[in-house]
């Protein structure tokens, strides 16, 4: 019970520091626009601080290592470069075009690297970045690919909400990123009700219901009317859109620490951040190139803006998929375990 209500705390984290960091970053914008660099100064100084704070708050006298773990130098160096590349061609190319000759060489050098990392993991690493405990199990590629899907739709919305509030709505910066307040209140809720409650709901079910947050999100996100408060559509749009957010990952870290050996549990953590924080940034790219099909000239920017969200919409739908299925099948198995139980208690 603690481990949950620990993991559920820090998720309630996200919330808060997304609403402070653009309620902060929209003052500053607000009070003086030529010093809007200093949004990214004051994220910089925070966490310069928050450093300094982990070094004196953070326990040194817990044993490393205990596994006798080598580090996957190649392996990272392949990865790491496949998966920059990969990241600057989607969302360089929105802005240069994919045209370009230095676009798709870099996207072929990408692939490249990102082959030759599997190959090397695969057949080479003594101590694999991804170990065949977890790339060899069906679950956890169907919850990493549900993450990959749903933040990766979260991603797109996030950008495209302050691009509609900012350029079509036409408001200030202090209240865009004030507007974003909701997301306190509610994922500090969402994330409380998994810790408080994982022992009666199965962590698949939170989520899958994390997944149709994301996507009821997008939804609505795609569809809210321009001349309209805040307070109904939108409003509405990040409540449901809170729970996507702490449901999932709560949900995700407790199902691979309950899932996985002791030996891969961290390692399980930072996957999910990994997930979770890349394919915000690599499907916005998507989302991106969407925009600038659809708007090539700028001149029809609610259109671009449209075509965009509905991307993340189909991205919200395959994490829906996936983690249903997912779901399911952890209940036919919750399930014929609970059956075989009762036959041996029966027949005792």
């Amino acid at each position: 019970f603690r481990k949950n209500i620990v993991i559920s705390f820090i998720g309630a984290m996200a919330p808060i520091g997304a609403t402070l960091g653009c309620f902060f970053a929209g003052l500053i914008g607000t009070m003086n626009p030529n010093q809007w660099p200093w949004a990214f100064y004051a994220y910089t100084i925070t966490a310069v601080i928050n450093l300094i704070l982990s070094i004196y708050a953070i326990p040194n006298n817990i044993p490393t290592n205990v596994h006798r773990f080598s580090m996957d130098w190649i392996g990272s160096g392949l990865g790491v470069i496949g998966l920059v590349l990969l990241n600057l061609v989607w969302n360089q190319a929105p802005i240069s075009g994919w045209n370009q000759a230095y676009i798709i060489v870099l996207l072929i050098i990408s692939v490249l690297f990102l082959v030759l990392f599997g190959v090397y993991e695969i057949h080479f690493a003594k101590s694999p970045l991804l170990p065949q405990a977890v790339m060899k199990d069906r679950h956890m590629i169907q919850i990493m690919l549900s993450l990959f899907f749903g933040w990766g739709s979260f991603g797109i919305f996030t950008f495209y909400y302050f691009q509609f509030q900012l350029n079509i709505r036409h408001y200030t910066p202090l209240w865009a990123g004030g507007s974003y307040f909701m997301f306190l209140i509610w994922g500090i809720i969402a994330a409380l009700l998994v810790g408080f409650s994982i022992k009666r709901v199965s962590p698949s079910v939170f989520l899958f219901f994390a997944m149709v947050a994301f996507n009821v999100g997008s939804i609505m996100a795609s569809v809210t009317p321009v001349h309209e408060t805040y307070f109904r559509m939108q409003m509405g749009t990040m409540i449901i859109l809170s729970f996507g957010m702490d449901l999932s990952f709560p949900a995700s870290s407790i199902i691979f620490s309950d899932y996985l050996p002791m030996e891969y549990q961290g390692m399980a953590g930072s996957l999910v951040n990994t997930v979770v924080n890349y394919s915000m940034s690599l499907c916005l790219g998507m989302g991106a190139t969407v925009e600038m099909q659809l708007d090539p000239d700028g001149k029809h920017i609610l259109k671009g803006y449209r075509g965009a969200q509905y991307l993340g919409i189909g991205l919200a739908s395959l994490a829906c998929i996936i983690s249903g299925l997912y779901m399911v099948e952890c209940y036919i198995k919750d399930h014929r375990a609970k059956a075989v139980a009762e036959d041996k208690r029966s027949m005792s």
